[in-house]
């Protein structure tokens, strides 16, 4: 499977979500059955400080169906003009680890306040 390089704008005060359906190299979908997830988002991918544990939900994982998430109350703490993230999944079988997505964070500053 190829990581896919995608740059993310993340919105103050919002939920953010990036729906992902995942396919093998032949184009077929990759089962994520077996499969759990983790993202991360950092100020560099060298940093040591986590600024945010996305939340990942899976679909139909027959179909390859994954969603990583913020909600609201996570990236309102935010402050970062640039961060990096990345996407993993890991066979709970196998142990075999995959990177599905990596890219740079933009964080969107909110005008209005207190919504």
């Amino acid at each position: 499977m190829k990581t896919i390089i995608s740059d993310i704008d993340i919105a103050q005060n919002a939920s953010f979500s990036k729906a992902l359906e995942l396919k093998q190299d032949n184009g077929l979908p990759f089962d994520l059955t077996n499969y759990t997830g983790k993202a991360q988002l950092r100020t560099e991918p060298i940093s040591t400080t986590t600024l945010a544990d996305f939340q990942v939900t899976f679909g139909n994982r027959s179909k390859g169906e994954v969603t990583i998430s913020l909600p609201g109350s996570i990236t309102s703490t935010l402050s970062f003009p640039f961060a990096a993230y990345d996407f993993f999944i890991k066979n709970t079988i196998t142990n075999d680890i995959f990177l599905i997505i990596r890219g740079k964070a933009t964080l969107i500053k909110a005008v209005t306040k207190n919504v």
